[in-house]
């Protein structure tokens, strides 16, 4: 009885240490060709498709942040394109949060519904953004990232982005406050 329970013992270690060996092997990556400018890529049993324009890269679901880190490095190596388009085809973190990457350059596609579906795995959060925050500033929320033990940091890049000075009241607006704030941002370190 004994020795049947130590060769069970045996198996069950053996099982448990091949798996776990298993799991920390990097993921299946690979970017394949379908037809003419079309590709597909693969990030273990997740897979997304592109397609490479004159104009940029237009790219379904990102996946997630690793893998779309990935994807930027090869666009940028075989294409020598940026992504200009990514569109969701649903709204589940795991296939949209690796859009964050991208988001420099691309803009975003999805149904109605999905903006409000894409929110962080622990729900909203409310913020101030520090007055006079400029591009290029990142901001950091202790514990509100991804769900882990201990939770993940969420960090925020600010973009900012100018209204179009495109009726002749905008334009007026835009001059008074060129007069009144004595800014000229080319004379201004860059942020």
């Amino acid at each position: 009885m004994r020795k049947t329970q130590t060769a069970l013992l045996i198996v069950v270690l053996a099982a448990v240490a091949t798996s776990a060996f298993a799991q920390q092997k990097p993921p299946a990556r690979s970017i394949v060709n379908v037809t003419g400018q079309l590709y597909r890529a693969q990030n273990d049993n997740h897979y997304t498709v592109f397609l490479v324009t004159p104009d940029g890269i237009i790219m379904s679901d990102p996946i997630n942040r690793d893998f779309a880190r990935y994807l930027k490095a090869e666009f940028a190596t075989r294409f020598k394109q940026p992504v200009r388009y990514i569109l969701y085809t649903h709204k589940d973190w795991d296939h949209a949060s690796g859009g964050v990457v991208f988001a420099d350059t691309a803009t975003f596609v999805g149904h109605a519904n999905m903006r409000a579906g894409v929110a962080l795995p622990g729900g909203t959060i409310n913020m101030r953004i520090p007055a006079g925050a400029q591009t290029g500033k990142q901001l950091r929320v202790r514990g509100k990232g991804l769900a882990s033990d201990p939770p993940g940091d969420l960090y925020i890049d600010i973009r900012i982005v100018a209204p179009p000075a495109d009726t002749p009241e905008a334009k007026k607006l835009y001059e008074t406050m060129a007069r009144e704030f004595a800014f000229d941002p080319r004379r201004e370190p860059a942020p």
